[in-house]
């Protein structure tokens, strides 16, 4: 507003030619002709900024829907919608004509005070490590405890969740005071009835769900799922990105039952199965094509057996030995192949493979490989080796006595 007021005190002195005035002020004869006619007309009032803004909006977005957007931002306030989400329910009652675009209402979120900028950070290329893809439901089931967190009364709360890779269908959110393996199996064992059995179960390296030291990671809950036809799959270590979906999940589950958490572990479960009915039948999926995911999901055709028959070998290609309470086959008189201790008082086959390579399996799953007169445990045992073992069974242990020497 200065350089105006002093660009037409130089005008009204007359003593530079109009054109190198607006040359000196970088502006064109159009614009400075505007300006001293506006101030001619209105006054020294009339050089102040105006507004741009149109008189009339006829596609701006009406009250009635911005009240809408912002009831649906502001019904989850732990963990609000943001416009992707918002629209599919705007669809719902107005129709696709009748609703703004995403870019609309972020917009209105933005006027309205409802979103904050973000600080702006550096983004780094993710790393590419293999993920395990559903085709289709019921396919690969994921499970994982989210972290625990203390309840009002002082104990700890540790959530159990199980969903579908596929449609992302909650199964199962469930509070436990400690984690171990018999609670997930009798939770696994709830949900089999119901809604029938995956074909892979996808989880971490908890104590839970693996056996670090074990061949394959396989533990007690491992074993139990393979005598139900189902095959356990875990992440490679420190890669919680595998199971993104699943942990992007626990991230909304945090925000909405969390902070505050609850006095008791009942009054939790209540709210965390809240979350669930919301996050299965109310909010839409970007993944899944803005669709709640209640609306994709279908029981498995898989019916859970509530008793499997024992483990059956073709003893013509394989050797089948009796796994001892220790946790191995005894081989030859004094020598000893270390299995798995949860494996005791079944049946496993040795299968031979070359002259003195052999394998051990267990049903149809090879736990892993032993070489004659090499990998010696102290105290004469045979060590089985797999390509499927997890990183840390390795890890800071010193290296094993080899027989003979």
């Amino acid at each position: 507003m200065k350089q105006r007021i002093q660009f037409i005190h130089e005008v009204l002195q007359d003593k530079y030619t109009f054109s190198s005035l607006c040359q000196f002020y970088n502006i064109s004869r159009q614009t400075g002709y505007a300006i001293m006619r506006r101030y001619r007309q209105e006054g020294i009032e009339s050089l102040a900024p105006r507004s741009s803004r149109p008189l009339h909006s006829p596609g701006r977005v009406g009250e009635e829907i911005e009240e809408l957007i912002l009831s649906w931002r502001d019904r989850y306030p732990k963990n609000p919608w943001g416009a992707k989400k918002i629209r599919p329910k705007l669809v719902e009652e107005y129709g696709e004509s009748g609703s703004p675009s995403v870019t609309t209402i972020q917009n209105v979120l933005k006027r309205r005070g409802r979103i904050k900028p973000a600080k702006a950070r550096r983004r780094k290329p993710d790393n590419v490590y293999p993920k395990y893809a559903a085709e289709a439901c019921n396919d690969i089931w994921t499970i994982d405890y989210k972290g625990h967190f203390r309840l009002g009364n002082g104990k700890r709360c540790h959530p159990l969740t199980v969903c579908d890779a596929k449609s992302h269908f909650i199964l199962r959110i469930k509070g436990h005071y400690h984690e171990r393996w018999k609670v997930v199996r009798g939770e696994l064992r709830a949900l089999f009835r119901q809604y029938g059995q995956p074909q892979y179960l996808h989880s971490d390296n908890g104590s839970c769900f693996a056996s670090i030291q074990s061949p394959r990671g396989f533990g007690r809950l491992s074993f139990w799922l393979i005598d139900h036809g189902i095959h356990p799959l875990f992440s490679d270590p420190g890669h919680p990105g595998q199971n993104g979906s699943h942990e992007r999940m626990h991230r909304d589950l945090k925000a909405a039952c969390c902070g505050p958490s609850c006095w008791d572990l009942r009054t939790q479960n209540r709210l965390m199965n809240t979350f669930a009915r919301d996050y299965n039948e109310v909010r839409p999926h970007e993944e899944l094509g803005q669709v709640v995911p209640a609306s994709i999901y279908l029981p498995s055709q898989r019916v859970y057996q509530e008793r499997v028959a024992a483990a059956e070998y073709d003893q013509s290609q394989l050797r089948v030995l009796k796994v001892s309470a220790n946790g191995a086959i005894r081989w030859g008189n004094k020598e000893w192949v270390s299995v798995n201790r949860a494996l005791a008082g079944r049946y496993v086959g040795v299968k031979q493979v070359g002259e003195r390579l052999r394998e051990v399996y267990y049903r149809n799953f090879c736990l892993g490989s032993f070489e004659l007169a090499d990998r010696i445990e102290p105290g004469r045992y045979y060590r089985l080796i797999s390509s499927a073992d997890l990183p840390q069974r390795f890890r800071d242990r010193h290296r094993r006595n080899r027989k003979g020497k």
